[in-house]
Parts: C-alpha cells; structure tokens; sequence
C-alpha cells in the first residue's frame, strides 16, 4: 500500500483549532509518498485530555505485551509548538507514569521524540474531536510503526473506528489486529 494522507482545509483558510469548521474530505493517497499537508492546525488543538479508542502495531505482540487497560493521555503545548505527552500504564502491577517531549518539525503536525529516534504524525480525521496518533521509528535495530485512534471522550464512536479501519489498511496493517483497550480513569497499583 502507498502512503496515504488526508486533504484537509479543502475551500478554507486554514485550521480550526478544535474540530469546528473541519473540511468533509475523504483519504487520499499523497502523490509523492510524503506528506504534503496543506495547512497547520495549532498545537492548542491537541492540548487536553485524550482517550485511546483503539490500537494498531506490527511488531509481533504477545497476549503480555499488549495493555488490557489504557488510562487517560494528557497533551500539553509548549512555546514554539512542541507537545508534551503524559502517558500513564501499569506494569507488573506497578503504576509508571512517563512525559513523552514531542519537538514540531517544519512539516505540520509532524514530532520527532526520543532524540529524532521516532517520528509521530497527528492526523485529522472527518469525526470531530478525534485524531490519530501515528508514530513510526527503530527499536532494537528493527522498524517499528503504531497507530492509536484518540478522541476526547472515552465512549465508543462507530464513525471514528471505521476511519481508524480505513487508516489501518491505508498502512498495510491487518485490520485483524486492532485492538480496543479497557478504558480507566486512574491507575491503582496491584490492579492489573
């Protein structure tokens, strides 16, 4: 599969910042496999609490590996439009929580974190309030890529789950292999 993108600000003059006036265009395949992203949405837009809806990876990950409960993302702007990701998870039922500095790039909603080692896209989809979060990058050697479906509020949104399909197969991943993780307010340790 190429590399897919969304036209966004079809007819506008540029991005709301959360989710008012959004274009009604459809995913298109970017001609150049690059993103050419035709207009910037604030990193305001992203600050805020985000829920993940679903999940999407192709490293191989055992029934272990995978996090049955998810628990709430905070986004913060920084000056010069870099974003600050505060993710929370439980671990050998220990509670861990870690800031994930995302540094903007001059490509909008595009982020380098862990010293330029991963790339993380946000990108728009047509289903107000939710985006996804696209990160690709080396571990151990070996090219990594994750997907996760985010939106504002916990509940389950039909809409932004078959955009999330149509991204997930956009990308070469099995649809198969999405997974939809328990939603939870807090982490309390000795609770996995």
């Amino acid at each position: 599969m190429g590399y897919w993108e969304r036209s966004l600000c079809s007819g506008s003059s540029g991005g709301g910042g959360g989710g008012g006036g959004r274009s009604r265009s459809t995913w298109q395949r970017g001609p150049s496999g690059r993103s050419t992203w035709p207009c910037t949405l604030s990193a305001l837009a992203f600050s805020g609490t985000w829920y993940t809806k679903a999940t999407i990876c192709d490293r191989n990950q055992t029934a272990e590996k995978i996090p049955m409960k998810v628990f709430p993302m905070t986004v913060t702007a920084l000056e010069g439009g870099d974003l600050e990701a505060q993710i929370t998870f439980s671990r050998k039922g220990q509670c861990h929580m870690k800031k994930i500095l995302m540094h903007k790039t001059d490509e909008p909603r595009k982020y380098t974190a862990f010293k330029g080692k991963k790339v993380i896209y946000i990108l728009e989809i047509p289903v107000k309030d939710h985006y996804i979060f696209y990160c690709e990058g080396q571990r151990h050697g070996k090219s990594h890529r994750k997907g996760k479906l985010v939106g504002r509020d916990r509940g389950e949104n039909p809409q932004a789950m078959e955009e999330f399909k149509k991204f997930v197969k956009s990308k070469g991943f099995r649809e198969e292999n999405i997974f939809v993780p328990e939603q939870m307010d807090q982490c309390v340790a000795g609770s996995d």
